[in-house]
């Protein structure tokens, strides 16, 4: 007989927990430096939305969002031009 939505929905809300987990213990172990801005570039690279992102880092969704966007501005200024 097959499970119903409901006997699956603990297990997904592990995976999630379980994913979050793995993602913070990845930045600590690869000593990503303690700028908030770093971190948080860090953890949405390994898929953590800002909502999630803002509570391992202790901030708000919007600041999270703001960072990202200023991180994202600031490494396309680095692009080499076809001269150099």
């Amino acid at each position: 007989m097959p499970k119903k939505s409901k006997d699956l929905e603990p297990e997904v809300k592990w995976l999630s927990v379980i994913g979050k987990s793995l993602a913070f213990v990845a930045m600590k172990d690869a000593e990503v430096p303690k700028k908030i801005g770093v971190q948080a570039k860090f953890l949405a690279s390994m898929g953590l939305d800002k909502d999630d992102i803002a509570g391992l880092l202790k901030s708000s969704p919007e600041s999270i969002r703001v960072l990202l966007i200023q991180a994202r501005g600031s490494s396309r200024g680095k692009r080499k031009k076809k001269g150099d």
